[in-house]
């Protein structure tokens, strides 16, 4: 049983894949070898690309937010004090340019708060707002959602303790 108590195997088809997830193609391509390695492999990238879509969907639909965008906002909710510019890119694994486009979007939406650094005045510190806070805490509820709907709801307790187990190993969470 999954987390939210269904079987695992709600919207699977007769093998077991889950039938929301798109077909990449290579599993019907009789060269395609099934080792458990290239099974790993790529089933941790089409997993990724599958939820981020997901969630990027449903982000975009509901709060008018782009995964960065949310990626960002999850950053400075976490914050203790204000986060620099850079500091937030390398966490978030965006280009400090990139998330300066974030910034300027979020902050024209009254999310997110900049003010220069007191002990470096070419810095800019990044700072939720209360609206801000807001907004991340409506978008964090739908990004579990999504991400139960396509993934927890679909693996077992044991699938998952696994999974966290080999994130922790290779020093990911």
């Amino acid at each position: 049983m999954s987390a939210s108590g269904s079987s695992g195997t709600r919207g699977s088809d007769e093998s077991g894949a889950a039938s929301h997830v798109k077909d990449p193609g290579w599993s019907k391509d009789p060269g395609w070898s099934k080792n458990v390695e290239e099974a790993c492999w790529f089933g941790l990238l089409y997993a990724y690309g599958g939820l981020m879509e997901a969630v990027g969907q449903a982000l975009e639909r509901e709060h008018g937010l782009t995964v960065s965008s949310f990626e960002v906002l999850l950053r400075l909710s976490v914050a203790r004090e204000p986060e620099r510019v850079s500091d937030v890119a390398s966490s978030c694994l965006l280009s400090p340019s990139r998330v300066s486009r974030v910034v300027e979007q979020l902050s024209e939406r009254g999310l997110v708060e900049k003010q220069a650094s007191a002990r470096d005045a070419r810095a800019t510190q990044l700072r939720l707002s209360e609206e801000g806070r807001v907004a991340f805490e409506a978008a964090n509820a739908t990004h579990w959602k999504v991400v139960t709907e396509h993934f927890f709801d679909l693996i077992s307790p044991e699938e998952m303790a696994t999974l966290a187990s080999v994130w922790q190993k290779l020093g990911f969470c």
